[in-house]
């Protein structure tokens, strides 16, 4: 009897190794990187190997200069429209430079130079960021109007990217109305301008004409988005 409760005890000591061995082991890997190891406080760490709960996007970059029909002393406007599942993890998703001017020369263009710079996390490419844009000017009375509307997609590929966004300005039915609007300082603009301009629903029942031209330049970072089963290909600039 005696020899028989040693025989189990040794037996149950030796396994009791081996599974200690085998569950504890520093040199444990872990099969599948989406999820921990049972006892990965043991384990060395290896970030490119944990889990991953988003993707990320980092954008910046500048508003370079702009061109306009027969106007100067215009500011430029930008907002950041995105979807729901976008999440906003550093910097400013609306800002506005200072008036600019053309040269006395016979350029037009209007020089800004404008940074802008946001890093988004996310699960779902759905609704893609884009910069909706607005050039706003002084009336004969001092008065700040918005006058141009346009909107760009940010790029979707990693790397230095130059876009061109073509600007647009709405114009009234009536000539009644755009005169009332001269002198109210209320020109025919868009109520919820940011979204209407980007996702666009409505506005073909609107009238406009060409306002101008704007230059972009971007800046993109991405990180994890081959891990949720997107790919990107390089920059083409």
């Amino acid at each position: 009897m005696e020899r028989l409760e040693e025989d189990l005890s040794l037996g149950t000591s030796e396994e009791y190794k081996d599974d200690e061995k085998s569950i504890f082991s520093e040199d444990a890997n872990i099969d599948n990187p989406h999820e921990y190891s049972k006892h990965e406080n043991l384990q060395t760490y290896e970030p490119k190997r944990q889990p991953h709960s988003f993707f990320y996007l980092g954008v910046s970059g500048q508003i370079d200069s702009g061109e306009f029909n027969n106007r100067d002393g215009i500011a430029i406007k930008y907002d950041i429209v995105k979807g729901n599942r976008w999440k906003l993890v550093k910097g400013e998703e609306t800002g506005i430079s200072q008036h600019g001017f053309r040269n006395q020369g016979a350029s037009k263009r209007i020089v800004w130079n404008f940074p802008f710079e946001v890093i988004y996390s996310s699960t779902n490419v759905k609704e893609w960021p884009q910069i909706v844009l607005y050039g706003s000017g002084k009336d004969f009375r001092g008065r700040e109007v918005i006058e141009f509307y346009g909107s760009v997609h940010v790029p979707t590929a990693p790397g230095r990217h130059t876009r061109y966004v073509r600007l647009f300005q709405p114009v009234t039915s009536s000539i009644f109305g755009k005169f009332l609007g001269w002198i109210k300082g209320n020109p025919a603009s868009y109520k919820d301008a940011p979204n209407l301009i980007a996702k666009g629903e409505g506005r073909e029942v609107t009238r406009v004409q060409s306002g101008g031209l704007i230059k972009i330049t971007f800046q993109i970072t991405q990180r994890n988005l081959e891990k949720y089963g997107y790919k990107t290909t390089s920059s083409d600039d």
